[in-house]
């Protein structure tokens, strides 16, 4: 009888923790399904409820989702307020094409002449994301003002790519973005009379051909107060610039992995308030000072600079980067003007772990 009693206790044991088992296991799946991770366009984002959380990117934008609109210039300004696809063709003498939507815009310029006597040529006041696609040649002239001061204009961020050509002309800036600006594809010729291409909170330039003149800085990028932007970054396409200040500035890091790049400038070639950082590419830089930031550092490529002060030089500009020059990788040749000039001058630590100099 007692054997009996013990079985029976050890069979209602083994229940007892299976049920308890079975019920946290369910309630494990309830509370994971509630919160759940979704893999989505090989991107991870969290998600509440089950919504899923995409990315409002340009370039992850499915366009064929949108409606499509085609608009021919007729020498008025053309303005914009609800999001969609605008096919663009014609030209305006003295006007703009103007975007103000919550929402995407993506304009297919064909052909397109702009000329506007008192403002930009395109304007975004607002939108969630503007796209640019260039067929053809298109040609923006502008004499603007120092608020909206670009032949392009973006206040929020801005995608542009394309097999087309786009030329500006522009008393004030080339191109534009008060927040990120991306350049994927294109050809451009850009002549400002200020800065050639601006993105405040970040450039990307992807690909594409670039011949920029510029009164001050040939390509720039200005966010000074947020560690995580003012961030500009060249991964290829062939960039000539002529300029009379800085030919690609930064107000905190560039980063240089492709392309070719041409640079004659009245100034420093390539300027970085913190960082500087050369992976690859090959540049032709001439100016008075070739390469400077608080860090520099070079990683690979082929740099053949020829500089009438210092040619590379790291120097004090930025709290959060310490003065110093790395060199791990690369080719690098350096031509010094006469005087009180120095190829390579670290205020800081000097490493040479590799490359060639």
């Amino acid at each position: 009888m007692k054997n009996k009693t013990q079985v029976a206790i050890s069979i209602a044991t083994v229940l007892l923790i299976a049920v308890i088992t079975t019920i946290t296991y369910l309630f494990d799946i309830k509370e994971n399904d509630k919160n759940k991770t979704v893999q989505v366009d090989n991107t991870t984002t969290a998600t509440e409820n089950n919504t899923i959380q995409t990315s409002t990117s340009a370039d992850k934008v499915n366009w064929s989702k949108y409606q499509t609109y085609e608009i021919s210039l007729n020498d008025k300004t053309e303005t914009i307020t609800k999001e969609g696809v605008y096919k663009i063709t014609g030209s305006i003498s003295n006007g703009s094409i103007k975007i103000n939507t919550d929402g995407n815009v993506k304009l297919v310029l064909s052909n397109v002449t702009i000329t506007n006597k008192s403002g930009p040529a395109i304007l975004v006041e607002n939108s969630k994301n503007t796209y640019i696609e260039l067929n053809g040649t298109n040609t923006l002239t502008v004499n603007t003002d120092e608020e909206n001061d670009g032949a392009i204009y973006s206040h929020d961020d801005l995608f542009i790519e394309g097999t087309g050509k786009l030329i500006v002309n522009s008393n004030y800036d080339g191109i534009v973005s008060k927040d990120d600006l991306t350049i994927y594809s294109g050809t451009y010729e850009i002549k400002a009379s200020s800065d050639g291409i601006l993105g405040k909170d970040s450039v990307n330039i992807k690909d594409g051909t670039y011949k920029i003149e510029s009164g001050e800085k040939g390509i720039k990028s200005t966010n000074a107060n947020d560690k995580e932007k003012g961030i500009l970054t060249i991964d290829g396409g062939t960039i000539t610039i002529d300029s009379k200040d800085d030919g690609i500035h930064s107000n905190n890091i560039v980063t240089v992995n492709g392309g070719k790049i041409t640079i004659n400038s009245a100034d420093d070639c390539i300027h970085a308030d913190g960082l500087a950082n050369i992976k690859g590419g090959t540049l032709d830089i001439k100016g008075s000072e070739g390469i400077e930031a608080t860090s520099v550092k070079i990683e690979d490529g082929t740099i053949s600079i020829e500089a009438s002060d210092d040619g590379i030089n790291a120097t004090n500009k930025s709290t959060n980067y310490t003065a110093g020059v790395e060199i791990t990788g690369g080719k690098i040749t350096i031509e010094m003007g006469s005087g009180d000039t120095d190829a390579i001058d670290s205020n800081g630590k000097l490493y040479i772990t590799g490359g060639k100099i």
